[in-house]
């Protein structure tokens, strides 16, 4: 990639630029960490960049996306007849259902004058929008010098511990890395991930930790997680340990608004929650993690009832693992249990538990559900 060529370019030139284009609707790791270099070291296209982004926001549409070869097409079509003063046609139809750059709207606005259009689009889009996350961070690179990045790959074949400058740690998987800022000198603490990992993020909730992977975004205070995020996978998984986590698709409408919030929004994770994102479909699935955890306790739990209504037996065990059992009370209030749970992982637990009282569980949203008809009584 020549970035020298970019330093002659115009608004309207990064509008129709395909790389350009790709890194404002569909941003991935690579070309945030490619624009936010650049920006840093050429700081006066600062506005130009502004600008151009405004009107390819602006003019996006929530279709199945072109391919390369059609954004080339139709990029250089378009443009070539913006740039001749007795153009009066649009660019030839692809063989495509109906593309975006085909509509009427768009074959409109595409013959406008991008100075005019970028002038009104810029004041009405900052007088409401704040520039997405990723651009905060480019930002805030380009105001601040001293915030120099930096990628950490694990090449061993072992676990390799990672001291962030927040005092937060990440445990990287082998084949895995990440990237940060040396030093955190902005209101967000940010990092990017290939591969697995395990956070444990120091709490500061004046500067939320977000964590960007494969298209989906990890937004936290302070708490311990854990994100798979392979390039060569179509999921990316999120597990919680403690504390609470809150995930959104990058692709998000509202992802700007849930990242610039300090609450958390979006899909919000308790610890033994997980969440499987599925970025072919961009579609998330909440269920429980494959073994839950006993959460840290000053006293250990005990699972040993003797004649203990179900409503104990199961309040025991929410106050254990953190995990909500959603059941009918006044259906199960005659169901008592006798039983031993001690050492046993939760769902044995479980089974054990439905088998005594006739009844079956599934997991439902990170919670777990139990079905019943009621207990027999003698």
């Amino acid at each position: 990639m020549n970035q020298n060529q970019y330093r002659s370019y115009k608004t309207g030139d990064f509008v129709w630029n395909p790389f350009f284009r790709q890194w404002v609707l569909t941003p991935t790791r690579q070309t945030d960490l490619f624009w936010n270099q650049w920006l840093q070291e050429n700081p006066d296209f600062l506005d130009r960049i502004q600008e151009a982004r405004v009107i390819v926001l602006s003019l996006q549409v929530k279709e199945a996306p072109l391919s390369t070869d059609e954004i080339d097409e139709v990029v250089k079509s378009t443009v070539s007849k913006i740039n001749q003063p007795t153009a009066h046609s649009f660019p030839e139809r692809i063989r495509r259902p109906l593309p975006v750059y085909q509509r009427n709207w768009f074959q409109v606005a595409a013959s406008l004058s991008l100075l005019l259009l970028a002038a009104w689009l810029t004041h009405a889009y900052y007088r409401s929008n704040p520039l997405p996350t990723l651009f905060d961070t480019a930002l805030a690179i380009t105001k601040n010098q001293k915030a120099s990045w930096t990628e950490i790959a694990n090449t061993t074949s072992r676990p390799l511990l990672v001291h962030l400058a927040d005092g937060s740690a990440v445990t990287l998987a082998p084949a895995s890395r990440i990237s940060c800022a040396k030093n955190f000198l902005t209101a967000k603490r940010e990092v990017y991930l290939t591969g697995e990992a395990f956070f444990d993020v120091t709490k500061d909730p004046a500067h939320p930790f977000f964590v960007y992977a494969n298209g989906l975004v990890a937004k936290v205070l302070g708490t311990s997680f854990t994100i798979k995020a392979y390039e060569s996978s179509r999921e990316v998984i999120v597990e919680v340990t403690s504390g609470r986590v809150s995930v959104f698709a990058q692709a998000d409408p509202k992802a700007r608004q849930k990242s610039i919030t300090r609450e958390l929004e979006g899909v919000v994770l308790s610890p033994n929650q997980k969440i499987v994102y599925e970025t072919d479909e961009v579609r998330m699935r909440k269920t429980l993690v494959e073994k839950p955890a006993l959460l840290t306790a000053a006293v250990p739990p005990s699972f040993h009832f003797e004649d203990k209504p179900v409503s104990e037996v199961f309040a025991t065990l929410e106050k254990a693992y953190g995990v909500a059992i959603i059941y009918d009370k006044d259906l199960m209030m005659d169901c008592p249990l006798t039983a031993s749970l001690d050492s046993m992982p939760l769902y044995n637990q479980l089974t054990i538990i439905c088998k005594a009282v006739e009844a079956s569980y599934e997991l439902v949203d990170g919670q777990i559900i139990i079905h019943s008809k009621g207990c027999k009584t003698n």
